[in-house]
């Protein structure tokens, strides 16, 4: 079975969408918000002096019609691609799989625009709250992290004996740990092996 797209993406990710739609703004702040590895770069397409700062290669009106994402090789994802290498940066990747199903993705290509035609039409207060509903508890699962993370660091050393990560003279270590950097691919990398001494 062939996936939609299949490509290796080099991030970070640029995405362009429209800032002036509040579904759309919802939407992206919740995306960002699950942007542990900080790879998307929003920028806003309704800004004519936004999308000059970012060299955006493309016309103001086609970027304002669809969602837009263009990685560090310069590679153009539009609609549901974009979709798709959005949410593999984020901690709901599986949305982006789901998305790259071949049943799901040919459907999904077919109903976008008529989607983004309309997208001032449909109810965004209340589309627009289930995506704040979703950013504040990624929000909420992010300061859990960091606090599991803290405690961890404050008990590595116990009765003589310590573990030191791989990068121990570096200081982001437990940052990029905690973090979990994306690959090329899109996936978390596993975490280093600990050593203790």
């Amino acid at each position: 079975m062939q996936a939609g797209i299949q490509t290796s993406i080099q991030w970070p990710l640029t995405v362009f969408y429209d800032h002036s739609c509040q579904l759309c703004r919802s939407e992206m702040h919740n995306i960002k918000a699950r942007d542990h590895a900080d790879v998307l770069r929003l920028v806003d397409a309704s800004d004519a002096t936004a999308l000059a700062r970012h060299s955006a290669d493309k016309l103001q009106k086609d970027l304002m019609a669809l969602l837009h994402a263009r990685d560090a090789a310069g590679v153009w994802y539009v609609g549901v691609d974009a979709f798709v290498v959005i949410y593999q940066a984020t901690d709901m990747g599986w949305v982006g799989r789901v998305l790259n199903w071949p049943g799901v993705h040919a459907l999904a290509k077919a109903l976008y625009p008529s989607v983004a035609r309309n997208r001032y039409r449909l109810p965004s207060r209340l589309l627009s709250g289930f995506f704040e509903a979703s950013r504040q508890r990624a929000k909420r699962r992010q300061v859990q992290a960091a606090a599991q993370n803290a405690h961890w660091q404050a008990n590595r050393c116990q009765a003589g004996r310590c573990e030191l990560g791989a990068y121990a003279e570096d200081g982001n270590a437990a940052a990029e740990q905690a973090a979990g950097p994306v690959r090329a691919s899109g996936t978390a990398q596993q975490p280093q092996q600990r050593e203790s001494i």
